[in-house]
């Protein structure tokens, strides 16, 4: 929705090598441009992957927010993963105990269907209360954590919300 104008080909053009994309928030909104994105960063040929920005509190409202992204999505591939955004802080005023039941509750629905779950949120905000050892060694893990490479280990790192990002070496 925020990026409007953005062509995928363009995206392409700079070297970037996929893209996720907001989906859908909670069990109420889905993104009016998600599909008209898939399609175009399909057409450009980068791979994709979309994210649900979570609401979730309790592992029943995140097995519905993992529904309600599957119906949004309606099996359509996702080679760069299907997404969980743990960022509210609601969320973080969980206990560990009750964040990890939540997010785990999510990936088991979304591994059912066939795809591979992953967790993303700051480094310094929802990770240190995620129990990574009771989720299953398939989850992936994208971490948002800017200036410098994340001390934790993670299958993405998000290094900055900046575009475009003019003189940077990817490292």
């Amino acid at each position: 929705n925020h990026q409007r104008g953005l062509t995928m080909d363009e995206l392409k053009a700079e070297g970037v090598e996929f893209v996720i994309l907001k989906a859908t928030q909670g069990t109420h909104f889905s993104a009016p441009c998600g599909a008209e994105f898939y399609a175009a960063a399909c057409a450009a040929g980068l791979p994709v992957g979309v994210y649900c920005y979570s609401e979730a509190t309790t592992p029943e409202e995140a097995e519905a927010e993992a529904r309600y992204l599957l119906a949004a999505i309606r099996g359509a591939p996702m080679p760069c993963g299907v997404w969980l955004d743990v960022e509210r802080p609601e969320q973080l005023r969980l206990s560990t105990e009750q964040l990890t039941f939540t997010v785990a509750a999510w990936c088991r629905v979304i591994r059912a269907a066939g795809y591979t779950p992953g967790i993303y949120s700051s480094e310094l905000s929802a990770w240190p209360k995620i129990e990574r050892k009771a989720l299953r060694d398939d989850v992936l893990v994208w971490v948002a954590h800017y200036g410098k490479r994340p001390a934790m280990a993670c299958d993405l790192w998000q290094y900055t919300d900046q575009h475009p990002l003019p003189g940077h070496e990817f490292t």
